[in-house]
């Protein structure tokens, strides 16, 4: 005599996904090959089939339609004994297809397209840095013009000018000047407003293209620390004194002054080092 496995069902009410099945030892009829000899396959059929109680199916069909609505009451899978395992919240449809897609792709292509999404940015922030350079380099000429025909004094004046994080125009570079020229030359530049726009665009543009290039050098650069690491008055003015000087004589030197004064040299001379721990 013996005693077939039966199948019963064991859910909890909180359970959110698929109930557990387990095999428990069910009462069955006694079976016994020797005293029938007729049974021969039949019994070999009948000790194979799985009993489910119609109650325990009429539970598990309910569960699986309330499933399916979404109407099951907890985030947490329970086990018999009471034993829980944590079901995190499940991710979205588009980002598991956008996993599902990661997990497939070839590792060769992944880092290709980095840096191909890379170059794209690269080369629209240059070409967003170099349209407002050129800019920003005609309004400050004119300006300067304009300067050394209202203030006689302040003609062939060296100083320099930067950006702070609230967007006002500061000198640089200006301690040759009193305490009035420097007063009345920056009213005078902070008065423009197409050079305080330009100069905040040329600000923003540097720093996003530095950002983008990801070659930070060990540099910190931001609009907190801007003015105390661009001088812009001087990449300007450097760069409009070589653009025509020959390569020889007198006039060569401006060509290593305007290097020396380009806003990624000026980075790299006075800008602001990261925390070592920060450092990548």
């Amino acid at each position: 005599m013996s005693e077939l496995p039966t199948f019963t069902f064991s859910a909890t009410a909180n359970s959110p996904t698929t109930s557990l099945w387990r095999v428990t030892p069910g009462h069955a009829a006694n079976v016994s090959a020797e005293n029938d000899p007729t049974a021969g396959s039949d019994m070999l059929a009948e000790r194979t089939k799985v009993q489910i109680s119609q109650e325990a199916l009429d539970t598990f069909q309910a569960y699986t339609e309330a499933a399916k609505t979404g109407s099951t009451a907890s985030s947490s899978l329970s086990l018999s004994e009471g034993v829980k395992l944590h079901a995190p919240d499940a991710l979205s449809e588009q980002d598991q297809q956008a996993l599902i897609a990661s997990l497939h792709r070839d590792p060769v292509a992944v880092a290709k397209e980095a840096l191909e999404t890379q170059g794209q940015a690269m080369k629209a922030a240059n070409l967003q840095l170099s349209a407002i350079s050129t800019t920003i380099e005609q309004t400050y000429t004119r300006l300067l013009e304009t300067i050394a025909s209202a203030h006689p004094d302040l003609k062939g004046a060296a100083f320099g000018f930067s950006v702070d994080a609230a967007g006002a125009l500061v000198l640089t570079n200006a301690s040759s000047l009193s305490a009035d020229q420097r007063d009345r030359l920056l009213r005078t530049l902070n008065a423009s407003d197409d050079l305080v726009k330009q100069a905040n665009d040329l600000a923003d543009a540097q720093i996003a293209l530095f950002e983008v290039e990801r070659f930070s050098l060990g540099r910190d650069f931001n609009r907190a620390n801007y003015p105390q690491t661009i001088d812009i008055g001087a990449e300007l003015l450097a760069r409009v004194a070589a653009r025509n000087a020959p390569r020889d004589g007198p006039a060569a030197g401006l060509h290593p002054l305007n290097l020396a004064n380009n806003w990624r040299q000026q980075l790299w001379a006075k800008g602001e080092h990261k925390p070592m721990s920060e450092r990548v």
